[in-house]
């Protein structure tokens, strides 16, 4: 029986234009998505599940391990059945794309696996569509679907790197830290006390993460983003964006560090993008945010979401006792 008929009966259909209501992505051929794979159902179901298309739709990452094994047990029929997964979420650019990429580094590669792969590294961010089908995109809003979150293609190099099987996806190694730009002419680091402006608070994290020697500390940057109010927030999420894996990155984090209670959401949105970034220093002090305010609102939550499958031991530690592990 086909396994899409196994798996997903009344409540989920095959992705198709009735599911995913969108433009073909050039990147992704005919015919992928809905290839059908005789494996056992629980193989790929629980894999579903983990990537938060199960109903209802939550991830529940904690059980990867689990659905690793039941793949293994399937041979290359589940190899290609997680390739098949694999191209549907990037169709829906839905960014649990990570967990099944994660999962794929585990298994024997077939060549339709690595091919899936190798899709991902090669796929625009974004794509004409619409948010409607099992998996929830990045970003979704005026025709168009985002994965929003510039490390998937890093992470898709990275599997194939594990395989030998990179062929010129070109990225940088997880947990490098590439050289962090350097204007030619850079200004002299701007005054904690004189920090007023969105640019203002731009230049300061910058300064304090390419250059070690600017003294900045916790409170310098909590007076300035109380003077700027919540357009620093946006600052801060732009810089984590163009440097997620880097020591401005960092720096973009560490501003968050006193963050008010108001703009605990704000900040959060922020810390779940830094605990995807590849250079553990990001990811610890991410994880030292929620663990230091574990106690409001949606710190527990989100430390959950990440802490199965954080493995630097500084941030594993934040992250359990914020999730109450620990």
């Amino acid at each position: 029986m086909q396994i899409w008929n196994r798996l997903w009966k009344n409540w989920a259909k095959p992705p198709s234009s009735k599911n995913v209501e969108s433009v073909r992505d050039p990147y992704l051929a005919p015919g992928h998505v809905d290839s059908a794979f005789g494996v056992d159902a629980k193989a790929i179901d629980l894999m579903i599940k983990v990537c938060g298309g199960g109903n209802p739709p939550h991830p529940v990452r904690n059980q990867r391990s689990v659905a690793v094994d039941e793949l293994k047990k399937e041979g290359a029929q589940g190899a290609n059945a997680l390739a098949a997964l694999i191209r549907e979420l990037l169709q829906c650019r839905c960014p649990e794309i990570r967990s099944a990429l994660l999962a794929a580094s585990e298994l024997t590669p077939t060549d339709d696996l690595i091919a899936a792969v190798k899709e991902v590294c090669n796929a625009p961010d974004s794509c004409p569509g619409i948010a409607t089908g099992r998996f929830t995109p990045g970003v979704s809003g005026a025709g168009t679907i985002a994965l929003h979150d510039r490390q998937i293609p890093a992470l898709a190099a990275k599997t194939l790197r594990t395989w030998g099987a990179l062929d010129g996806a070109s990225d940088k190694p997880a947990g490098e830290a590439p050289a962090s730009p350097q204007a030619p002419n850079k200004p002299e680091p701007v005054a904690a006390d004189k920090v007023q402006t969105d640019s203002d608070l731009r230049q300061m994290i910058v300064d304090f993460g390419s250059n070690p020697g600017t003294k900045y500390n916790d409170f310098d940057f909590s007076k300035a983003i109380s003077r700027i109010g919540h357009p620093a927030f946006l600052v801060i999420n732009n810089l984590l964006h163009e440097h997620l894996n880097d020591e401005i990155g960092r720096a973009a984090v560490i501003a968050l560090n006193r963050t008010p209670e108001d703009c605990h959401q704000e900040a959060l949105a922020i810390v779940r993008l830094a605990l995807q970034s590849t250079y553990d220093a990001t990811r610890t002090y991410a994880s030292g945010y929620l663990c230091r305010y574990r106690a409001r609102s949606g710190s527990r939550e989100l430390a959950e979401e990440f802490v199965w499958e954080e493995t630097h031991p500084s941030a594993q530690k934040n992250l359990e006792l914020a999730a109450g592990i620990r």
